[in-house]
């Protein structure tokens, strides 16, 4: 039987691919968690009020079939602020 010079040093040759991978498909689960199934958002003005305040951060659910009296729902509006969606005009 052959023995290897430096065989205490062979675990860590390859150490740091290991935790590269691990920490690369924890990242990977964290982006996919976060981009499908939790959302975050922050309110902005008062039109939630008493119930959600301005600048508070916000945790919810994305899986939701559907909605329920009571529900919070957040919009993402495309044109920025400032802008009024007017049904009527």
């Amino acid at each position: 039987m052959r023995r290897r010079s430096f065989g205490k040093w062979d675990g860590f040759k390859y150490g740091w691919l290991k935790d590269t991978k691990l920490f690369l498909f924890l990242l990977l689960a964290v982006f996919a968690i976060f981009r499908f199934v939790i959302g975050l958002s922050f309110v902005k003005g008062e039109s939630m009020e008493p119930t959600l305040h301005d600048g508070e951060l916000v945790m919810y659910l994305r899986l939701s079939p559907g909605y329920h009296r009571g529900d919070v729902v957040s919009v993402r509006i495309q044109g920025g602020e400032g802008e009024i969606y007017d049904p009527g005009a």
